[in-house]
Formats: C-alpha cells, structure tokens, sequence
C-alpha cells in the first residue's frame, strides 16, 4: 500500500538535501507520484537545497518515463543546480544514454504545445 501526502510545505530528506515529495518520486521513478503531485498542484520547478529541480533528479537517476513527464506538465529546461549544472549535463554526468535520447528526439515536448526539435543541443561539458 502506497501513502501519498501532498502539501506545499512538507519536505522530506533525499540524499543529504532537503527536497519535495516531487523531487523523491523523480528520484525513483514513481511516475503514479510525480503526476498526482503534479495533479495536486505541485510546482514542478520547484528547487531543493542544492537548487536541483525534480527534472535534474529525474534526469540523474535515469528515470527516462519521470523525464517525459515533467517535461510535458513544464519543467524548465534551463534551470541549473547550485553547481551551474544543466539538466543535460546532469543526465550526462550520470551515463543516462536514455534521457540524453529523449532531448535528441524531441519526444519531451510539452503537452499541447507544438514541435520544436532538440537535436541541436550539445552539451559542451561532455565533448
């Protein structure tokens, strides 16, 4: 049985940072989570201790369906972590093959809103 407490002022402790239940079920790739928080009114750029969003959470731990789905509800692309760290960079830095595949085919578009290919992105971090 699964509990979910949804509130804007509860926090709980991932990896040593204070983060929201967003950021947690990111982290593991529960997506039933992320879109009952995201449904609940969640803010999805919402930034933990280290200024890391649920995206870079998502993106690092290589939950690829979590990716999709902040990516669709409108999650910042362009938002870094206290170290200036991108969402892609993060995704690089932790060997996610597949979330960098989901920027490369634009599959992450947002809901509604029309195609725009991200093929052009290249992380300079990584060459």
């Amino acid at each position: 049985m699964k509990i979910l407490i949804t509130t804007t002022y509860l926090s709980i402790l991932v990896g040593g940072a204070l983060a929201s239940p967003l950021h947690a079920a990111a982290a593991r790739g529960d997506n039933d989570a992320l879109l009952a928080e995201l449904q609940n009114g969640a803010d999805v750029n919402v930034v933990d201790g280290r200024k890391l969003t649920a995206l870079h959470a998502a993106s690092h731990a290589k939950q690829e369906e979590a990716v999709r789905t902040l990516l669709r509800h409108g999650a910042s692309t362009q938002l870094k972590d206290g170290r200036g760290l991108s969402v892609l960079h993060l995704a690089a830095l932790g060997g996610s093959e597949g979330v960098i595949a989901i920027w490369a085919l634009g599959s992450h578009r947002r809901v509604g809103a029309p195609f725009q290919s991200t093929s052009y992105i290249v992380c300079t971090l990584c060459l």
